[in-house]
């Protein structure tokens, strides 16, 4: 699917030099400026192709900014931060998050948080770390459910209304122009999408965006985090991620490995704070990825 997208909004940009003509909604247009929006900052704003174009009429001025999203799979925001929330939610965030995952507060509660072999997808000689937080336009595998959103903040998330000055005032062929970041449509493709040789055949299929955001859900995912032992016998874990649940693990009396999830806290800790204090607790009882067994021998308190 990455491909799909690569090749769409390449297709887009090829199609769309200066001077082309173009019909939209019944009125033709000419592109006066087009071009790849890229914010002065890190990271991408949510706007994927730019196109300003004149009406051949009436000689108004439009934009089309256009976000790309691939139907059924794509994140909508991956590997979600306490920053990045707040810019989506507000300083509310943590409040709304915390109504949507507790829905699944069960399903946390049911984890094992100790594997001394593999289980699914989780290798042998892992302890759970927590779970990172993301948003998707359907729902993705057990620990995934609808986000308790109102339309406005739905219609943040899609089109970037929230995102930073940089994102939303973004360069584009080397001028920044205001707002370009923000999306106002959006154009969804999947396998069968075809690569059109004529412009009119994407912009025919573009949806202003605020239907789309009326019409169509978003979803949030929890996807565990674990501190494992590598094939090497090092242990890691996956990067430095905010969690929106995370096991806060204490060594009790010396011989009791408590392990406690938290769930009022969302995007607050993350994993490099759980996995560094994992680490010195093994590093205490004497347990490491080429013992892991002898963690057998301490009681693992799933206290709650």
């Amino acid at each position: 699917m990455a491909k799909v997208f690569a090749k769409t909004e390449n297709g887009i940009l090829e199609l769309c030099k200066s001077g082309t003509l173009f019909n939209y909604e019944g009125d033709k247009f000419r592109i006066t400026k087009s071009g790849k929006p890229s914010p002065s900052d890190r990271g991408e704003c949510k706007t994927d192709v730019y196109i300003e174009a004149e009406n051949i009429l009436d000689k108004t001025k439009r934009e089309f900014k256009i976000s790309i999203k691939q139907n059924n799979a794509e994140f909508l925001e991956n590997k979600m931060t306490k920053e990045r929330a707040i810019q989506i939610f507000g300083k509310e965030f943590s409040d709304i998050i915390k109504k949507s995952i507790g829905k699944l507060k069960e399903h946390f509660e049911k984890e094992e948080l100790v594997f001394y072999q593999q289980k699914g997808n989780t290798q042998a000689k892992s302890i759970k770390i927590g779970w990172r937080f993301e948003l998707f336009l359907t729902k993705q595998g057990s620990k995934s459910e609808l986000m308790l959103l109102s339309e406005k903040q739905k219609l943040d998330v899609l089109a970037g209304t929230n995102l930073s000055a940089e994102k939303k005032n973004s360069l584009v062929l080397g001028d920044i122009i205001q707002n370009s970041g923000i999306a106002n449509f959006i154009l969804v493709v999947d396998e069968t999408t075809k690569i059109g040789q004529n412009l009119d055949d994407y912009i025919q299929l573009l949806k202003p965006i605020e239907n789309y955001s009326q019409e169509n859900n978003i979803y949030f995912g929890c996807k565990a985090i674990n501190y494992r032992a590598d094939k090497k016998g090092s242990i890691k874990w996956e990067g430095d991620r905010s969690l929106s649940v995370f096991v806060e693990w204490t060594l009790i009396e010396g011989k009791i490995l408590k392990g406690k999830l938290i769930h009022d806290r969302p995007l607050e800790v993350t994993s490099h704070q759980i996995g560094g204090n994992l680490t010195e607790i093994l590093k205490k009882i004497g347990v490491s990825s080429s013992n892991f067994e002898a963690l057998k021998k301490f009681i693992i308190d799933k206290n709650n």
